[in-house]
């Protein structure tokens, strides 16, 4: 018997996954939107409905995903705060993730660990708070909660089984992580293994580019809602500019994220200060890492964006369920899961080299 791992990433954006299931590592994505569920008429649909419906405590069942974006107004979002985390939206996003490890799981566990993330402004405050909320809907599990960029750490020191890549290297190395989301930027350095607080901090995510471009599109005459904005930077395409004869989707996204870089660069320079040039890389991670890296690596040749490696299974659970192709199951805004799945296996297997040396 062994633990099933689930890494647990539910930005204000998506919701991504990274667990065991009974056909090997899996990755899980799912809009992270939630609405109150209410009675559809149409059989079909009603029965699509019935798989991303959950029960939120004392609130009643709740759409979410997919079914929430189709079906719930247009003026449904995840909302631009630290609360967000607290809201029964977001509970309701627990609450699926926790219907997919229970119905995928691997046929015998022993126990289960859940690793989710908050942003490093956000962190002391609202750790309990949110470790309460997994665990009501993750019975039995150990639950990890941990500051977000500390995924793209793990991803960098440790293989998938949790083991160390370069034991003799990793307390010597320095790393600062870079882990760009859609509602924070967040930074972090380890110094030898060891977290450095006042150079630890968040600033604005993608969603401030996903304004720029909101606005753009409005100075050309086209109202689109937030949610579209978001989903054309991730996709590189929006229907609507059809309206917009010779508008470049490619260049208004280059302009919208122009000062959300800048401000990215600067704030970690005053962060990190002269621990800059002591370090041994800058990891760039996240959903927002193909447009931050660029500009990182020009100012400082030895930043990195690591390489995500996953390979979904083709008769898995993911896309026999949720019918998401393996084709979106990989990439930069993978490696937050990933890492957090990667920081659950280090745990297992320390605690297993600890017994064995005992």
């Amino acid at each position: 018997m062994s633990y099933q791992v689930v890494g647990l990433d539910i930005g204000h954006s998506a919701t991504k996954i990274t667990l065991d299931t009974r056909h090997g590592v899996e990755r899980v994505l799912y809009p992270s939107l939630a609405t109150p569920a209410f009675k559809i008429s149409y059989e079909a649909e009603a029965k699509r409905a019935e798989r991303e419906t959950v029960e939120v405590a004392d609130k009643g069942k709740f759409f979410v995903g997919e079914t929430a974006r189709v079906q719930a107004d247009k003026s449904i979002n995840t909302g631009l705060s630290d609360e967000w985390v607290l809201s029964d939206e977001h509970e309701a996003l627990v609450a699926f993730a926790a219907k997919i490890a229970k119905e995928s799981a691997p046929d015998s566990i022993k126990g289960k660990m859940v690793v989710v993330g908050l942003p490093v402004s956000s962190f002391e405050s609202l750790k309990k708070p949110v470790k309460d909320q997994v665990e009501r809907y993750f019975s039995g599990a150990t639950v990890a909660v941990v500051p977000q960029p500390l995924s793209g750490y793990f991803n960098l020191i440790t293989n998938r089984k949790g083991e160390f890549l370069n034991p003799d290297e990793n307390g010597e190395a320095s790393y600062a992580i870079v882990d760009m989301g859609h509602f924070t930027t967040d930074y972090i350095i380890m110094d030898q293994g060891r977290w450095v607080q006042r150079a630890s901090g968040s600033g604005p995510g993608v969603h401030l580019a996903a304004q720029n471009l909101q606005e753009l599109l409005k100075e050309k005459g086209l109202s689109i809602n937030l949610i579209a904005c978001e989903k054309a930077i991730r996709e590189r395409r929006l229907k609507a500019a059809r309206m917009l004869e010779g508008f470049n989707l490619d260049q208004a996204i280059s302009a919208s994220f122009s000062p959300l870089v800048s401000k990215a660069v600067s704030q970690f320079e005053e962060l990190a200060g002269d621990r800059i040039y002591d370090l041994d890389a800058i990891v760039i991670v996240g959903g927002g890492a193909d447009f931050l890296y660029p500009a990182f690596k020009e100012k400082w040749p030895f930043a990195s964006k690591p390489e995500d490696i996953h390979n979904q299974p083709q008769d898995g659970y993911v896309t026999s369920f949720l019918g998401v192709a393996s084709s979106m199951l990989s990439g930069s805004r993978f490696l937050v899961s990933e890492g957090f799945y990667r920081y659950g296996r280090n745990r297992i297997w320390l605690e297993t080299v600890t017994k064995g040396a005992a």
